[in-house]
């Protein structure tokens, strides 16, 4: 389709190629040391007996939330460590011009497994991340949505899902894995099937304020208005979600690519 036929004919173009328009990077990789996963849940146990953070509240489903500042800990370092030296590539990929990054915030979010947190995006830095501490099986895994989803006027049928008119990839949960994506890019939880006796804990966090202040996530965390929910809904958004064959699967995806 998108080749250039060897015999040039009246009907098909010479000289054919197809490049990406504003693409949209997702960075992931694995802790090098899955022993840092294990320090981090003992500490954010600690903080959430201790009482910092906050809970859900009473009837809702077990969910809690430390403080943002969990890079100053010195608990956190060695997290904190591959965080920043991670971030820095991702900069340099976008070649940003700075003087110096930082975390802008951090926190621990501890939940039921099978929790579910309706799509958001991160305001007021320039890119956003998440680390994957305890996942148990079949735990919730994460939903990113393509930008454009929300400003397409036309939505055609397909004969099969694919990068280029797929508008949700789904991550699965893996402990160790840590992503890095534009904060701009709307993500989820989707619910998931474990087994209600663990938690699933993840390590969000923020990077590169260009404006230089620091902000808090628990307070300025964007969330759709009901009106753009119903509108997502109208558009069939929510049938999407619930329907596998409109998702892409990177493990699947690389897997099959493999093979």
């Amino acid at each position: 389709m998108l080749s250039t036929p060897p015999v040039a004919t009246a009907t098909e173009l010479t000289e054919k190629r197809m490049f990406m328009l504003f693409p949209t990077p997702m960075f992931m990789g694995k802790l090098p040391d899955m022993s840092v996963c294990d320090r981090v849940e003992k500490k954010v146990r600690e903080l959430q007996k201790s009482g910092k953070g906050r809970a859900a509240p009473k009837g809702a489903s077990p969910a809690w939330m430390s403080p943002d500042d969990l890079y100053d800990l010195p608990e956190m370092k060695e997290l904190v460590d591959v965080i920043m030296a991670e971030t820095g590539k991702v900069l340099d990929a976008f070649a940003v011009k700075r003087d110096s990054h930082y975390i802008t915030s951090m926190w621990a979010n501890i939940t039921h497994p099978n929790h579910r947190q309706d799509i958001h995006v991160h305001p007021n830095c320039f890119l956003s991340g998440l680390v994957y501490i305890k996942t148990p099986i079949n735990c919730g895994p994460t939903l990113f949505a393509s930008p454009r989803k929300f400003t397409k006027n036309f939505e055609p049928r397909y004969t099969a899902k694919n990068e280029l008119n797929s508008d949700f990839i789904i991550i699965p949960a893996e402990k160790g894995r840590m992503l890095i994506w534009p904060s701009h890019v709307p993500h989820a939880m989707e619910q998931g099937t474990a087994d209600e006796t663990e938690d699933r804990i993840t390590v969000p966090f923020n990077n590169h304020d260009p404006w230089t202040h620091r902000t808090l996530h628990g307070e300025f965390e964007l969330e759709l208005t009901d009106l753009e929910a119903r509108a997502a809904s109208a558009r069939g958004v929510r049938r999407a979600r619930d329907q596998s064959s409109d998702r892409i699967d990177p493990d699947v995806r690389s897997s099959a690519a493999a093979g």
